[in-house]
Parts: structure tokens; sequence; C-alpha cells
């Protein structure tokens, strides 16, 4: 599906000016509402290139950057970026399943990537599976495997997502609604209210 699906969702309730800086802010190309999925991953790569040179840029100019005379960066800088970068990562907590639902990591989420936030994914899935047995059910390793990446694309296919098995916004956005109307009662189904006759 093309982004153009998923724009009135997203925008919804929100006036111009939060619209441009949600595009500003999650580097969304110009005019990305208009896109097939294939032009908006493309475009968007561009965008985010652009702004990791104009990043690398500002550094470099403050003296944060170490660099070789034929202007390359020195391992021993993208050292000390990934290590502040870590920090970073570190220093946010990511909460529980039982706490709620956590807010999109603003990263794809796709096969071979271990992280905290395919943790929650696995623990949301698994739970959904128990009311979707379409879905299969997978174990929170925090490792995003073959097992993982079918559960997605079995989410997606019964949610009406283009099954693609990687997870970005619409799709995170849906388990996470799904997995709170189920876990906190917004979607219970008729076995699961008080005083229902087991039969």
């Amino acid at each position: 599906k093309s982004p153009a699906v998923y724009y009135p969702i997203i925008c919804k309730d929100r006036n111009p000016e939060d619209i441009i800086k949600m595009e500003e802010e999650n580097a969304l190309p110009h005019g990305w509402e208009n896109m097939s999925y294939e032009e908006f991953l493309t475009e968007r790569c561009k965008l985010m290139s652009s702004k990791i040179k104009q990043a690398v840029e500002v550094l470099k100019n403050n003296k944060l950057l170490y660099h070789l005379k034929d202007g390359s960066t020195v391992e021993r800088t993208w050292n000390d970026i990934y290590r502040a970068y870590q920090g970073i990562v570190e220093s946010v907590t990511t909460p529980s399943p039982e706490a709620g639902v956590a807010l999109y990591p603003n990263a794809l989420l796709s096969e071979g990537m271990t992280s905290e936030y395919v943790r929650l994914l696995q623990q949301y899935l698994s739970y959904i599976s128990k009311t979707y047995p379409s879905i299969p059910d997978v174990n929170p390793t925090g490792y995003f495997g073959p097992l993982t990446k079918n559960s997605v694309i079995a989410f997606q296919k019964e949610f009406g997502i283009e099954p693609s098995g990687v997870v970005g916004p619409p799709t995170w956005n849906e388990i996470t609604s799904v997995y709170s109307d189920l876990r906190f009662g917004f979607d219970k189904r008729p076995q699961q209210f008080p005083g229902y006759t087991i039969s």
C-alpha cells in the first residue's frame, strides 16, 4: 500500500503546523502522502543521508570530528558517535508491556535486528496471538528472526497492512493498538467479560 493509505490515519485531528513539524522530525520527504511505498523508501533514504551529512558537517565545524587530509572520517570519530548514541539509548528506559505500550521507536524494525523494542514487539505479538490464532506466537528473545518476521507478516495480513515483514509506524501503531485493546479491556471478546457463562 502507498503512504496515501496511512496519511489520513496519521494526520487525523492534527493541524497543518503539527503535520509540517511531524514531517520534519520524522524525515518524511515532501509529497510523501502521494508516493508509492518504494518511492517513499527511496526518497526517505536520500533525505536521511542528507541529514546525516549535515550533522557530520556540524560536528566537523565544531572540531568534534577527527578527520584525515582527504576529508574522510577516522574510525575513532564513528566509535565516539556510536558510544554517545548508545549512552542515549541506554538512558531511555523501555516500558514493560504491563505498564502500557511504547511509542514507535523511530526506526524500522526488521529481520536481523536485536533490541529491547524487538523484545516488546514480540511480547505484543505473543499476547495478540492468544486471541488471533492466525498470528504465530513468538518468544520474546529480542532478536528479530524468521519466526518474528512470519508473525509480523501474519499480523499485517490479518489487519489489512501490506505484508512486508518490516515494522514501521503503521504496523507498530496497529500492533500496539490491538495489544492495548486486548490487554486493557477496550476490545474484550464475549467470553472475556465477567459473568459470562461458559458452556
